[in-house]
């Protein structure tokens, strides 16, 4: 039995290093740049359909049914021997048709049906929710093997959180949402995602085929032997064909063949995963030698399972994990455990995707746009709403699989959940494999077939299954519908069959007769046949393609750029093409042949012109001399449909949205357009204003509440009947009995009609007399105006004070950060400290150094990080001065002189008399790194420091004679996370040249770096020189009086900290110095402790309970018992205004961790000057 803890370490760093695999894929796609290994990884990527099923299902058959293991190895194998060249047009037209699941790819084929899309990704998510649940159950069932001693399945606990298949489920589901969903475009690969899947196979073949030997050489002498016992034992029949029924075997034969296609996971890996075609020349051969490899030791497994007598009556799906168990040999059962939890985990993870992306394109976004269409026009960027959408998928698949297979149980064996699934999948096929070897196969043959089929599936594999988990009356198993027993799901007019064969002959046999039969006697739409040419032209890829296009003979860039200028415009064409050499960091010569990257960007660019579809017709008629085919034809025709729509549209909605009425008579002089704001004009009764209605009656309905005669309404009808049939411009003003005026324009329309335009002006009129008799109106105007533009500052003032607090609010979280973690660390330096008092030699006390040593490590790390942090957002400030650079060079010199010699190394300081222009401490922070850096990377020699003076600057340079570096090397040296080589002690994170970086750029100091490889490296920061400034000289010279630390023995001290760890330290060290302590953990404990009693220094952390502060704590102290009693915050907070508080109120400041000797010389000060 292997420990649960243990065994969890193992499982999270195998999950780790899968992480670092994906994230590497991600980060680094160079491997992929490479067709030698970008070929390998895809065809390791295809053993995903290595699940566990095939890994602990098939031996757990194999000792059941002998030879029935087999389909599930024979279905693909014949699959990638015999039809490999239906695969690869499979590929192909899915490349050319940019397909991004097998739904899309299926309804791509049946004038791109969204109702088919929907279908297919409804029935693969029901059909893959058992699959996935299966390897949920693979992993728990493995954990729970090895952690029992050997023990199979146990009682579900009713607690999720008691489970360990939960925490299995969530961990998956966050792998997947972080390396499958990273891009929004489906079509673009998921390197890292595959990579880690090309791993997990390479691992479960691996221990496979270990258990497989240990089997054989391990528990036997030979597989000879092992045969010879089986022999003995009387088990070859069992292990071969005498349980094997021929019909079960036929069909799930069938069922895998089309399985290797149909599987959403299979198809997202070969198929839209495929980045180059050529690739699965090598995949069509390595599948297969994989899958003959990984079958060939099922049997010998299987075998010694049977003979082992203490495996009698178990699971035999654990068979695998129990043998190595059995013979005491852990670390092998480890190993098969990984390998079923790879097995298992790719599946899920590549599902997942496949699944969510499907579920994501097909069902959610297109629901969307068809109910909530204007608030999703309202969004600007839909990026993360899809984004969104499809994590959100992952997860309830996911978790819908985990429910499932808690239902479950143990009562459904691995093979059985397999081969529902497969069932499942494999209603696809008819319409999948269907539409590419025949023409006449259509969308509602399609539609039927797959929809009757799978409702068969579900009635006769579906319903079985959740019967025999207990959550269905078994009914209708026994007695069929209504009492009808040649209904019975399991057995369909009286049929004599397994279960699995019966399921998948009725709901294969129904898809595939629909679809035949429909097919036949319906008719293609327009849209099926158009698809139909893209499904059967150029079934093979031509040799020479940019984008799934042939360009026959030499492209030339000024062919290229002649195109685009008759397209777009000069000016917009000479713009493309400069974006371009400047993207890519090339010139382009107009007479030189244009590359495929260049042609597939400009075809992106006419794309945004004249459409995708007409782009790249005009592209390849124009330049390669090609003739359009009928299928471009109708392509460019449906996109100026499209177009002609939209502007229509848009026209409709320009004139809805503008203020002016608007309408439209056509030569006829009868009403054809007109806009909302017209009808509010007129007001019109209800169903007057319609198309057709002659404008003379719209006239005269208006005229007639004008209290105008009837011959004078006649009269003024003619003369504008008359001027808009001779198309004569007009433009007058009328008022109207309520007091509005309208100002009337019109003018004809080209080729017969006339447009009006009605504007409501009477406010500009009034307007107009206001402004003759006074000038208030301009005055008010001008207020107005002022009130904008105050409003304005104020809004900008506003911004500006949340722009500040969100920086200050930056400011505080890297505070808060600081303090939350070093607080831990001043703890454990403390105890350390007080333990290295009392600990005088030995092995303890090399032990408590080598704590100290790492905790030290500790800080400098989360000191390095904070740091940074701290630079990135804006949080440092620095504070210019004027100082003398030797200043710098001896407290440097003097903190590394002593590390340098320990490391047998020679550090010499050159001085230097320069003033400089800098902030000190960035400065010191700077060259500090030069010098740690040196010392790490130099095994031996020297390193030199001093300054080179240029013209009005100043040098500081660091000299070592370490490794050196690369060209290459030098390029990235900047950059975070980078160690080119391991330093001595192997520390650190590669942060602090990327900190020197920021401080460079803050401070506008350039800094150069030089490298020889062999010989070493240097590295400088040029900082301004300035001119001394005398009155810090002279404050800056050394006193004559000496340092001395003197005994703190009977020393009173008052100690406040909420950390109850911390004050446990404090009182530790203190006592090694014989101090007496008084420890609180908050004001009011303070002061009852102290009782009056007068302590001689008080040391108080900053952060206390209830939002109080040690600085009001020392104050109080301070008021009850006297003004003069020293006090020292120590505090995790780097903000200047803490300290600048301390400093005002009288206090001094240490930060965490503090260092017990830096403590004691404070704390030696402040007893000094009191005393004084």
């Amino acid at each position: 039995m292997i420990s649960a803890w243990l065994l969890i370490v193992i499982s999270i760093s195998y999950i780790s290093l899968l992480f670092v695999i994906a994230w590497a894929g991600d980060r680094h796609p160079g491997l992929y740049r490479r067709r030698l290994a970008r070929t390998h990884i895809y065809a390791l990527s295809l053993a995903v359909y290595f699940t566990s099923w095939t890994f602990y299902g098939a031996v757990g058959r194999a000792t059941q049914e002998g030879f029935a293991f087999l389909p599930i190895y024979l279905g693909p194998l014949l699959v990638f021997l015999f039809f490999a060249p239906l695969l690869r047009r499979i590929i192909y037209i899915s490349k050319r048709n940019n397909s991004t699941s097998i739904a899309d790819f299926i309804a791509s084929r049946y004038g791109k049906s969204q109702v088919l899309a929907a279908m297919v990704a409804i029935f693969a998510l029901i059909g893959s929710v058992p699959y996935i649940a299966l390897q949920l159950k693979a992993i728990a069932l493995g954990f729970n093997v090895l952690t029992e001693g050997g023990i199979g399945y146990q009682e579900l606990s009713t607690a999720a959180w008691n489970d360990s298949a939960w925490y299995i489920t969530l961990a998956l589901a966050v792998f997947t949402v972080l390396f499958g969903t990273r891009h929004l475009e489906s079509t673009e690969h998921h390197r890292g995602m595959i990579q880690a899947v090309a791993f997990e196979s390479l691992i479960k073949l691996v221990a496979f085929i270990a258990v497989g030997l240990f089997v054989g050489y391990g528990l036997y002498n030979g597989f000879g032997d092992l045969f010879s016992r089986v022999k003995q034992a009387d088990l070859v029949g069992t292990l071969t064909t005498s349980s094997l029924e021929t019909p079960a075997f036929l069909t799930q034969t069938l069922v895998a063949m089309l399985a290797i296609v149909c599987l959403p996971r299979q198809f997202h890996v070969m198929v839209v995963e495929n980045a180059d075609h050529r690739d699965f020349e090598t995949a069509r051969w390595a599948m297969p030698i994989y899958l003959v490899i990984a079958s060939a030791f099922v049997l010998p497994i299987a075998a010694a399972g049977l003979l082992n007598s203490d495996l009698a009556g178990g699971d035999p799906d654990i068979i695998i994990l129990q043998l190595p168990i059995v013979a005491g040999e852990q670390w092998l059962a480890v190993l098969a455990f990984l390998g079923g939890g790879s097995a298992a985990a790719a599946m899920v993870i590549v599902c997942s995707v496949a699944i969510a992306t499907m579920v994501s394109n097909e069902i959610i976004m297109p629901g969307l746009l068809r109910f909530f269409r204007p608030g999703m026009n309202r969004r600007t960027d839909l990026s993360f709403l899809l984004l969104t959408i499809r994590r959100v998928a992952i997860f309830v698949v996911l978790f819908t699989a985990y429910g499932f297979y808690r239902m479950a149980g143990a009562d459904y064996s691995l093979t059985a959940f397999g081969l529902l699934s497969f069932a499942a999948a494999a209603q696809f096929g008819p319409a999948l494999v269907g539409g590419i070897i025949w023409r006449r196969g259509n969308f509602t043959g399609a539609a039927w077939g797959l929809g009757l089929g799978f409702l068969m599936w579900c009635y006769t594999l579906l319903l079985p299954a959740l019967v025999s988990t207990g959550w269905i009356a078994d009914t209708l198993i026994e007695q069929g519908l209504f009492g009808l027993n040649w209904t019975r799901p399991t057995a369909l007019f009286g049929s004599e069959l397994d279960q699995i064969s019966h399921g998948i002959i009725w709901s294969l046999g129904i898809n595939t007769g629909t679809y035949i039969l429909l097919s036949l006697v319906t008719r293609q739409r327009i849209r099926e046949r158009i698809q139909i040419a893209a499904f059967f032209h150029e079934s093979q890829p031509k040799p020479e393609s940019a984008q799934h296009q042939s360009w026959q003979g030499e492209v030339l860039t000024s062919d290229l750029q002649a195109l685009t200028d008759r397209f777009m415009g000069e000016e917009r064409s000479e713009s493309v093409f400069r974006n371009y050499e400047r993207r890519n960091a090339i010139r382009l010569y107009p007479h030189r042949p244009a590359s495929t990257h260049l042609m597939k960007y400009i075809e992106r660019q006419l794309a945004s012109v004249i459409g995708a579809s007409t782009a790249r017709v005009v592209l390849e008629s124009t330049l390669t001399g090609r003739d359009m085919q009928i299928e471009d034809v109708v392509s460019i025709v449906d996109e100026a449909s499209q177009a002609m729509t939209f502007s229509r549209e848009l026209l409709q909605s320009a004139i809805e949205n503008i203020s002016l009425g608007v309408s439209v008579v056509n030569h006829q002089q009868q009403l054809v357009v007109w806009n909302h704001r017209y009808l509010e004009l007129f007001n019109y009764p209800k169903g007057f204003v319609r198309v057709g209605r002659p404008v003379e009656d719209l006239m005269r309905y208006n005229l007639t509440n004008a209290n105008l005669s009837a011959r004078r309404i006649d009269d003024i009808i003619d003369n504008r009947c008359n001027s808009m049939r001779e198309g004569k411009p007009m433009s007058y003003e009328r008022q109207r009995p309520d007091g509005t005026v309208v100002r009337v324009d019109g003018s004809p329309i080209p080729g017969g009609g006339y447009v009006t335009t009605f504007q409501d002006i009477t406010a500009m009129r009034r307007t107009e007399q206001a402004l003759k008799e006074t000038n208030i109106y301009l005055e008010q105007r001008v207020r107005e105006r002022t009130q904008e533009l105050q409003v304005i500052n104020e809004q900008m003032l506003k911004a500006k004070s949340v722009a500040e607090q969100a920086n200050q609010s930056k400011t505080r979280f890297l505070a808060s950060a600081s303090h939350d973690l070093l607080q831990p660390l001043n703890a454990a330096r403390l105890f350390t400290s007080a333990l290295s008092g009392k600990v005088i030699e030995g092995d303890t006390r090399e032990l408590v150094e080598h704590i100290d040593s790492s905790l030290g490590a500790a800080e400098e790390i989360i000191s390095t990080l904070l740091d940074i942090s701290k630079l990135d957002a804006g949080a440092l400030e620095p504070d210019i001065g004027v100082f003398p650079v030797n200043e710098l060079l001896r407290h440097l010199a003097t903190e590394f002189s002593a590390i340098a010699k320990d490391q047998e190394l020679d550090l010499h300081v050159v001085p230097s008399s320069a003033w400089v222009r800098s902030d000190v401490k960035l400065l010191r922070r700077v060259v500090q790194n030069f010098l740690s850096n040196a010392i790490r990377y130099t095994a031996s020699g020297k390193i030199l420091m001093g300054c080179r003076r240029l013209k009005g600057y100043l040098r500081i340079e660091v000299w070592d004679t370490g490794p050196g570096m690369s060209e290459d090397q030098l390029t990235h040296v900047f950059e975070e996370f980078r160690r080119f080589q391991h330093g001595r002690d192997k520390k650190g994170l590669g942060l602090g040249l990327a900190i020197v970086d920021r401080i460079s750029g803050m401070l506008n100091h350039p800094v150069t770096v030089h490298s020889v490889q062999g010989k070493g490296s240097v590295f400088g920061i040029t900082v301004p020189l300035a001119p001394p400034d005398l009155s810090r000289a002279e404050s800056n010279k050394p006193g004559a009086s000496t340092r001395r630390v003197s005994s703190l023995g009977g020393l009173h001290v008052l100690c406040i900290d909420n950390d109850p760890a911390i004050l446990q330290g404090m009182v530790a060290l203190l006592g090694n110095w014989q101090c007496d302590v008084t420890a609180a953990e908050s004001l009011e404990d303070a002061l009852e402790k102290l009782a009056d009693r007068l302590p001689d220094i008080i040391l108080a952390d900053y952060q206390l309970d209830d939002n109080r502060n040690g600085l009001d704590a020392m104050d109080s102290i301070r008021d009850k018992l006297g003004h003069g009693i020293p006090g020292i915050l120590i505090t995790g907070y780097m903000a200047p205004e803490v300290r600048e508080d301390a400093g005002n109120r009288g206090y001094q400041v240490l930060y965490k961790p503090v260092k017990p000797a830096a403590l004691r010389a404070l704390v030696n000060k402040l007893l000094k000057q009191k005393r004084t």
